[in-house]
């Protein structure tokens, strides 16, 4: 987590804390954290689907979590790609950096692309079940469009992740 001299604590928890800033406004303070976008041979993308911790609906989403400390971004992708989607990457390419909520937290998601994908679990954090959905990478407009897939770091980094593959395909 980034920590400021200056900066003070409201309340913390195991990843993120919730600080006064500049004004008095307040603002996140987050430990850094990746979003992979896994794409199988058929050219599907795995997302995930589980539950909001704000009511418990179900979010459509691509495997994410934090980089823990001292394990390299490539490997905390790979990680929770294993805990939350049950595959492992045999290529993980980063994509970019991205901040979620720019003005209002210290939060940076590193995007990836996983290829290459095995089937391989780990156990999870999670205490609750996570369910694998597959879409056509062709085809992941159209959860926005419905209202499906509203987070916009996963809508950047699917975005990133086909230009790269239309790019390895000569498009």
């Amino acid at each position: 987590m980034v920590s400021e001299p200056d900066q003070r604590v409201v309340a913390r928890h195991k990843w993120l804390a919730l600080c006064i800033g500049y004004w008095d406004e307040p603002y996140v303070s987050t430990t850094d954290g990746v979003i992979i976008v896994p794409v199988n041979e058929q050219g599907e993308v795995l997302f995930i689907v589980e539950p909001s911790v704000v009511d418990a609906h179900p979010v459509l989403s691509l495997p994410a979590g934090v980089i823990e400390e001292s394990e390299p971004m490539a490997e905390s992708a790979n990680r929770e790609l294993q805990e939350e989607a049950g595959y492992k990457a045999g290529r993980m390419e980063w994509l970019a950096a991205v901040d979620p909520l720019a003005r209002h937290a210290r939060w940076k998601m590193h995007l990836f692309l996983a290829r290459d994908l095995t089937p391989a679990r780990l156990p999870g954090d999670e205490q609750f079940e996570i369910r694998v959905e597959r879409v056509p990478l062709a085809e992941f407009e159209s959860l926005i469009d419905s209202g499906r897939l509203t987070y916009a770091p996963v809508i950047a980094a699917l975005y990133m992740a086909r230009r790269v593959i239309l790019r390895e395909a000569g498009q």
